[in-house]
């Protein structure tokens, strides 16, 4: 990823790719100068959307946050990587963007989704010098300036947010600003994907079991909680998860009764009690599942499905100990609190340390 000016002439290559299943369009090669002009005056606004695909190595830094935006604020396209290729650096910048204005027009939705089998990696901003090594305090400054603003351009990327779309995900902001230029933050398990807030194409959905639901509970609150400080192992953020539940006032509680579900004629709902909460509270965590959208999704073939549809509804809350003579089932079913909520994918009911890589076909 280079602090290069812009060139006059693209180096990377977008195509119009009826022949490719999935892809409208495909961008190929180095990320340069006039590349974010390519997508806006090649790619047509469309009310059904088109899908973007990127297979690149990176390039331009600059032109990658120009791509970001020109895909953006197209309303129109998502944006993929399929198995087999490779989205880095400033290409993965410009991957970020994927977006759609969907229903009425006034609903943005992310739609930025990787396959199996595909890569797609980042890194800080390049501190770009001379490569004589003798350095003047003025290009020093000139080329520390370039970085400081890349990294203020990732900052406003992470905050660029409208409706259910965000730009990048705290958690992929951070580690993004934590991997040196030498190397690369890359999305390769379900736990790095649901904490990036980016899609995972054909994955199969598991069977609901309870450690599941937990698996889903526990994405939520790490990415609700402090926990998305920059973590070398995402495994750091998920390790103080136990089988074992707390009433709030220390007193453990058995498996067989941290869980209830019920069904509505429109949900599916679970709820485990018995997170850390503080001052003494425990906490709780509701899972909703649309069974429209799940009788829906699991009737296409597995490539057919839409990853965009695929959201679990998470409520958490904390409350004071519940007495023992009060039926937990019922408190489950009645309970409107709400201090927190976050959409996570159907994914995240597979362990978050899996790779990705076991559901290449």
């Amino acid at each position: 990823m280079a602090f290069l000016q812009a060139s006059v002439a693209a180096a990377g290559d977008l195509r119009a790719t009826p022949d490719i299943p999935g892809c409208d369009f495909l961008f190929t090669g180095i990320v340069e100068g006039g590349d974010a002009r390519q997508i806006e005056s090649i790619i047509r606004p469309s009310v059904e959307g088109v899908t973007l695909c990127l297979d690149s190595p990176g390039g331009n830094f600059v032109e990658g946050i120009r791509m970001f935006y020109a895909i953006w604020y197209k309303d129109s396209i998502e944006t993929r990587v399929r198995n087999g290729n490779s989205c880095f650096s400033a290409c993965a910048l410009a991957f970020q963007g994927g977006s759609r204005v969907v229903g009425t027009g006034t609903i943005r939705g992310k739609f930025a989704s990787i396959e199996p089998g595909a890569r797609l990696g980042f890194h800080a901003p390049t501190l770009v010098l001379p490569d004589d090594k003798q350095y003047s305090p003025g290009t020093v400054k000139i080329a520390y300036n370039e970085a400081i603003w890349g990294a203020s351009q990732l900052f406003l990327m992470s905050r660029m947010e409208e409706h259910a779309a965000r730009g990048m995900s705290d958690f992929l902001y951070a580690n993004t600003l934590a991997t040196p230029p030498e190397s690369m933050y890359e999305i390769d398990t379900i736990g790095k994907a649901s904490l990036a807030e980016i899609g995972v194409q054909n994955v199969p959905m598991p069977e609901i079991t309870w450690r599941g639901i937990r698996n889903v509970c526990e994405t939520a609150l790490v990415m609700t909680e402090g926990r998305l400080s920059v973590q070398a192992d995402i495994t750091d953020a998920f390790e103080g998860f136990t089988d074992a539940g707390d009433d709030g006032t220390g007193r453990l509680i058995t498996l067989q009764d941290r869980f209830w579900s019920w069904s509505t004629e429109f949900t599916a709902n679970f709820v485990v009690r018995g997170y850390p909460a503080p001052h003494k509270n425990e906490r709780f965590c509701k899972v909703s599942l649309s069974r429209f959208a799940l009788k829906r999704e699991l009737g296409l073939p597995l490539d057919q499905r839409d990853v965009s549809s695929q959201w679990f509804s998470v409520t958490l809350w904390n409350d004071a100990y519940v007495p023992n003579d009060s039926s937990f089932s019922q408190y489950a079913e009645a309970s409107t609190k709400v201090d927190e909520t976050a959409s996570v994918p159907w994914t995240a009911l597979w362990d978050p340390m899996t790779p990705l890589a076991n559901f290449v076909r």
